[in-house]
This record gives C-alpha cells, sequence and structure tokens, in this order.
C-alpha cells in the first residue's frame, strides 16, 4: 500500500486566495494565481528564485503553463487574459477576451491554441501565438465557471451555474452531451488522462464521474461537508485529489472507488489544485494565501477506472493505460532552513473515518497528534513566511532595477528635449525681433502722414 502524503514546502507570497495552480512539464516550476492579482512562477531547480507578475486589475482565478514552457496564461476578473513569458521581466500580451470574469484557461496539448471561459456564458477558443480568436462555445445558459481540453486537445469539457457539465468536439464546434446529475453550480471539471472519463465537483459538495462517450455517471462521491472547489487526476488516472471550502485536502481511489486521505493545513478554504507531470507531488492553495506542496506517495501504475463500471461501485475495472509522460523529479524533500516536513495525512477507512481505537488512552493520543499537526503547521508557515519575504526582497529589487533603468531613459529624454527647447526658444526670440521692426514700420509711416 501506498505511504502516506507528507508535506512537503509551505510557499507563502500572495496576500489572498490561491485559486489557480499548475505545474510546468517538467515538474520544476508551478504557477499559481490569487486574489491579490498576481501571478508567482515559482522554480525549484537548486538557486532558482520565484518570478512575480504584476499587472492584472482584478482578482487572478486561473493559471496553465504551455506545454513547452515559453508561456504562462493567466485569467482575472478584470475580463483579460494575459500570457507572459517566462523570465525576469515579466512581460506579456493581453487579450480582452470576454464581457464578464474570465474563470479559465487551458493550453491545448501543442500549445497551439488556448481555451478560456467566462462568466458571460461563453467559452473561447484563440490561436497562439497569434491571440486571434478562432470560435465561441456557446450553449450554457449561466456562468462558465470551469472548461478543459481533452489530452488529445480534440474535446471540451465545462461546467457552470446551470449546474450542468457539458461535452464538446472541437473540431465541429458542437455540443455532444449535457449532463444533469449535480444539483448545484459546478465549479471544476477535468478530462481523466486518457480522455473516456469526464469528472466535476460542485456547490453540492460531492464529486461525480462519468464515461465522457457516453454520458453514462459513473461514480459518485458525496466528497465534503462544504461546497467543493478544484479536482485534479493523478497522471495514472488511478487516484483524484478535491479541495474544497470545509478546509480539507482529499485523495480518491478511483479504482476501488474509496476516499483514501483527508488532509489538513490550509487555515480556511482549500481552493487550487494540481498534481505535477510525474504523479510525485500536487499542489493545493488555500484562503489563507499559501501553496502546499505535498508528496503524493502513489503508486504510478497503469491501471485506470474503467467507463463500464455502475456509479458508485465500490472496484471499478481498470480501464486503458495511459501515456502520460514519467519524469522522476520533485521539489527538495525538506523545506527551507532544514525545517522537518512534518505529516498532515489521516488514512480513511469505512467513508471517511480513521479506524477507532480502544479506550480512552487512544483518545489521548489522537488528541496529543492533532496539536502535534497544528504546532508543525505553525512552524512551517513561519518558514515559508520567511521564505516568502525574502522572495519579496527579490522581486522588489528586481523593480528597482527596472525602474532605475526606465528613469536613465527618461532623464536622457528630458535632457535631449531641453536642447531641443533652447534651439526653439532662440529662433522664437529672433521670430518676436523681426515682428517689432514690423511694428514700428507702421509708425514710421504714420509720422510721415502726419508731416505731409
Amino acid at each position: 500500500m501506498a505511504s502516506d502524503p507528507t508535506l512537503e514546502q509551505a510557499l507563502e507570497g500572495h496576500k489572498g486566495r490561491v485559486n489557480g495552480l499548475q505545474f510546468g512539464p517538467n515538474s520544476m516550476q508551478l504557477a499559481s494565481g490569487g486574489e491579490d492579482g498576481v501571478v508567482f512562477l515559482w522554480d525549484f531547480r537548486p538557486g532558482a528564485r520565484a518570478f512575480r507578475y504584476v499587472g492584472h486589475k482584478g482578482p487572478v482565478t486561473d493559471v496553465a503553463i504551455s506545454p513547452a514552457m515559453d508561456m504562462v496564461a493567466s485569467a482575472s476578473k478584470d475580463r483579460t487574459v494575459r500570457i507572459w513569458k517566462p523570465t525576469v521581466r515579466g512581460e506579456y500580451d493581453s487579450i480582452v477576451a470576454h464581457a464578464g470574469t474570465v474563470r479559465r484557461v487551458d493550453f491545448s496539448w501543442d500549445g497551439g491554441h488556448l481555451l478560456s471561459c467566462s462568466d458571460d456564458k461563453s467559452i473561447k477558443i484563440w490561436a497562439l501565438p497569434s491571440r486571434r480568436f478562432q470560435a465561441s462555445l456557446l450553449g450554457h445558459s449561466h456562468w462558465v465557471r470551469s472548461a478543459k481540453f481533452s489530452s488529445d486537445s480534440t474535446k471540451v469539457c465545462s461546467g457552470g451555474d446551470d449546474k450542468t457539465v457539458r461535452l464538446w468536439d472541437v473540431e465541429t464546434r458542437s455540443q455532444q452531451a449535457v449532463l444533469f446529475d449535480h444539483t448545484e453550480a459546478v465549479h471544476d471539471v477535468a478530462f481523466h488522462p486518457d480522455g473516456s472519463v469526464v469528472a466535476a465537483c460542485s456547490q453540492d459538495r460531492s464529486v461525480k464521474l462519468w464515461d465522457a462517450r457516453g454520458g453514462q455517471l459513473l461514480q459518485h462521491y458525496d466528497a465534503h461537508t462544504a461546497p467543493a472547489r478544484r479536482i485534479a487526476f493523478h497522471p495514472s488516472g488511478n487516484y483524484l485529489v478535491s479541495t474544497s471550502d470545509d478546509a480539507t485536502v482529499k485523495t480518491w481511489d478511483l479504482r476501488e472507488g474509496r476516499l483514501l486521505y483527508t488532509l489538513y493545513g490550509h487555515e480556511g478554504a482549500s481552493a487550487g489544485a494540481a498534481f505535477s507531470a510525474d504523479g510525485e507531488a500536487f499542489a493545493t492553495g488555500g484562503s489563507d494565501g499559501v501553496v502546499m506542496l505535498w508528496r503524493s506517495n502513489l503508486p504510478a501504475d497503469d491501471s485506470v477506472p474503467s467507463s463500464d463500471t455502475e456509479a458508485g461501485a465500490a472496484e471499478p475495472a481498470p480501464a486503458r493505460p495511459t501515456t502520460a509522460p514519467v519524469v522522476t523529479v520533485v521539489p527538495p524533500a525538506t523545506p527551507a532552513h532544514g525545517a522537518p516536513a512534518p505529516r498532515y495525512a489521516e488514512q480513511a477507512v469505512d467513508g471517511g473515518h480513521a479506524p477507532a481505537a480502544d479506550g480512552g488512552a487512544a483518545a489521548e493520543m489522537a488528541r496529543q497528534s492533532e496539536q502535534l499537526s497544528r504546532i508543525e503547521a505553525m512552524l512551517l508557515r513561519v518558514v515559508g513566511a520567511v521564505n516568502g519575504l525574502a522572495e519579496r526582497v527579490t522581486s522588489l529589487e528586481q523593480e528597482a532595477m527596472w525602474a532605475r533603468r526606465e528613469a536613465g531613459e527618461e532623464e536622457e529624454e528630458e535632457e535631449e528635449e531641453e536642447e531641443g527647447g533652447g534651439e526653439a526658444a532662440g529662433e522664437e526670440a529672433v521670430a518676436e525681433g523681426d515682428d517689432t521692426e514690423d511694428d514700428g514700420a507702421p509708425g514710421d509711416v504714420a509720422g510721415d502722414a502726419a508731416a505731409e
């Protein structure tokens, strides 16, 4: 059996809820976007520093990294999509994409197209790098909260406040299926890595999985005690992570149809969720502004849930293996400054409850264990705060450097203008002298007339 997930790092830098997360294709970079309107690009390579990108005029709702790692896209409540170059300068191109809040962005498998969805009830596809509009997918009757490409980018799944999950064909731009199983707004959708299954989570607190070909409901989980916000598939397709306003992060075994772990760490709601491309790590974001990096400790075997399984079945049959690349690279095993990596995993048995032990001693041990976990979490947050401060200092240094360069350029322009202005003033003075001489001529003529 797999080991418990372990918390590796707590990354602090955002000043508000962390909404969107995505790993880069080599698992060594992680993009995050939050309510503070900031996009971070975290880099786990030795000696590398995080980049902080500022420019949105509203909260950032989602982020995405292109397959070639040459673009980072962000969606915002300011109704724009920005495409950043992942460099220290933070250059970007902006797309005035929608008439309402942009909720999600997603790159196609080859990075040649970008998907966006919005409160204006539309899903749009853009060509890259030209940023030209390609198509609209219309059908939702309310806000579209989430939209994703399939792994081969031939299909799109979407979900929104009309309580539906919809499947689309990209080539024909047509709607293929409408799934009505959720009873409240759908917050997030995702395709299984092989494209045969689509998953969604909802305001109704549940997580559901359907056959993407026939629309049959395969699995239903009463997942959380508050609205479920985000979901993410493990690259093997065997596991799924969900986050919720109930402050928990849950890991689900889709082959056996059961809850594996309930993870605690965020103070307040948990929001963003993403697996690394190798499956060895996953990240979560919370309303506390913290990005938590976890070692998944999940086996990357090749069996996946089948679309032949009945809804809610305990043991889904295996389906096709995925072709997701496996790159054995993970973030450092211990947080900065040598702080130990605490464990925040509670194994779930029999519907999500840990096995009960006999006697008051077990209860006391559980209480002490919970207290210790909270203390460890506080210590790790302090370490994260120090790291966040260091990153902020670095960011300010970078901003100051570019400000000095811009100021130098402005001074040169002002000097050139002053020199040009001096020459113009001299010419003006000469012109005024000429005017004075001309003004005297009528006087002379009048004098001559009086003399006559």
